[in-house]
């Protein structure tokens, strides 16, 4: 987990100011580094919209799954 928070520290800096795409299965880690999320599932869009809004209220199943596999970490 270190290792982790180092890299996310580093992530932080570098992308104050530019956009980036960061692909990720890691809620936890998409909700510190990302304003907005796109949730897929076999390689189609089934929601997005502000990071924070998607984990609170997911209106797609999938993502709803996604969230509660999640619990613990967000």
């Amino acid at each position: 987990m270190l290792v982790q928070r180092q890299i996310l520290d580093v992530l932080d800096e570098v992308l104050t100011d530019r956009a980036a795409l960061f692909v990720s299965h890691d809620l936890a880690v998409v909700r510190e580094v990302c304003r907005n999320i796109i949730v897929m599932q076999e390689g189609r869009i089934v929601e997005a919209g502000d990071v924070d809004d998607v984990i609170a209220s997911p209106s797609h199943p999938y993502t709803a799954s996604l969230v509660e596999a999640a619990k613990g970490e967000l």
